[in-house]
Formats: C-alpha cells, structure tokens, sequence
C-alpha cells in the first residue's frame, strides 16, 4: 500500500504529461497530462486519444500505436501537434513505449508541450531564409576565409571570379587571386586574424583560366565562423 501511494505521488507530480493507452482509449491519465491536453479527468479516462490529435497527425499516430502494440518496431519518440477545442495548434514532443496494464497489453506514452522551441525554430527558419536572399542578391561578392580556404561563397562572388561556386568551395582561396598579388594577401589575412591593425580595404587581381585579369576592391572584417576566427570579404568589380 505504501509503494503504491508512493508510486502515485511520483506520477502525479512529474513535470511530463504520462498517459496509458489501451484498445485506442485512454486508461490511465496523471495531472500533469489532463493540464496539458486541457481536458477534465472524467473527459480523458475512457476517451480516444486521437480526437485530441491534429487530423493531419492521426494517421500517423494510429499506425504507430497499431504497430507498436503487435510488437513491430517503430520510433519511440517523436513530435506530432494537438489541437485544442478553441481550434489551438500546439505541438507535442512524445515518448511511448509498450506496457502490461492490468494483465494485458498497453502504451505508457510520456510527452511535454515543445510549442514554444517550435514558435523558436520557424521564426530563425524565417529569419535565415530572408538572410539568404539578401545575401544571395546583393550586388557585391560575398565570401567567408577560413583556414586559406572558402567556406561561404554567394552567387555574385562566384560569377566575379568566374568559376562554379562549388569549385571555389574545394579550392585554396588564393588559388583564384592573381600571383604578384598573393603574397601581400597572405600576409594580410594573417596579420589580420593575429589581430594586427591591417589596412581593411585595398585593390587587387584576380586571374581567369583563360589568363585574364579582373581587378576588385575588397573590403574584410574578422567574424566568427562555426566558432572559429575567419574573414567575411566583400568585394566589387572595378576594372573600368
């Protein structure tokens, strides 16, 4: 008697919803779980948990449960959105794993209301596609020197050195600047990332396969890259 009201004080006072499904319905709910399904307990005993589920979502939901239940290995965890009566959408990060409940089979699914990381990422998901298309339209050339080499090159800095940008991605980043102008760039890059005041703009060649010559002005600012030191350049055609 004692390990069962020990038991109960346990699950009814976890931070995770916890709910037992049994034959679609459900069996066993704790207080944390009818909080966030914003239901009563007379409303959640007994019901079918797939009413409270995005219809987008049920298919998926039934078929897991249908599997897990005949032994079948499906994933544990995964998230799928509830939809409330006021017509709500919120998001669910759930944990089920098959149980006995009262001599016969049954899933004890854990879950917890992740909306508010989801809200998160679909803002900053915004936020770098809109990034993006700035950078990827801006009239100058944009790209990122990490460790002598590129590891961010935008559209317009790969049609100024007139090369594929994937090219440029698996290349040496003085590899496209012309050789009488390699040596001033290495020792600036270098004194640059040594945080010695260099000058941060300056003219300088660039040499085509076909042994032309594009003249650039560049402008370059230390940033941090993936956690590391690198240099972010801009740089425009000014060979008129």
């Amino acid at each position: 008697k004692l390990s069962e009201e020990r038991n109960r004080t346990l699950l009814e006072h976890l931070g995770e919803g916890i709910a037992v499904l049994q034959d679609g319905k459900v069996a066993f709910a704790n207080r944390r779980a009818i909080e966030l399904m914003r239901v009563t307990e007379a409303e959640a005993i007994g019901a079918n948990f797939l009413q409270w589920l995005h219809p987008d979502d049920r298919g998926l939901a039934a078929t897991r449960q249908a599997r897990r239940q005949n032994g079948e290995n499906v994933p544990d965890e995964y998230e799928l959105r509830v939809l409330d009566k006021d017509g709500t959408v919120r998001w669910m990060n759930v944990h089920a794993t098959p149980v006995p409940w009262e001599g016969r089979p049954a899933t004890m699914s854990f879950f917890s209301d992740v909306s508010a990381r989801k809200r998160t990422e679909a803002a900053l998901q915004v936020s770098e596609e809109r990034y993006r298309a700035v950078v990827e339209h801006v009239g100058d050339g944009m790209v990122v020197i990490q460790n002598e080499r590129f590891v961010f090159v935008n559209a317009r800095a790969a049609e100024i050195a007139r090369l594929p940008r994937e090219q440029m991605l698996q290349s040496g980043f003085t590899s496209v600047i012309h050789p009488d102008d390699r040596a001033l760039v290495l020792e600036r890059q270098r004194r640059r990332l040594a945080g010695e005041d260099v000058p941060a703009r300056y003219e300088l060649r660039l040499r085509h396969g076909d042994g032309s010559i594009t003249w650039i002005e560049i402008g370059v600012t230390l940033v941090p890259w993936d956690g590391h030191p690198a240099t972010l350049t801009f740089f425009a055609d000014v060979s008129h």
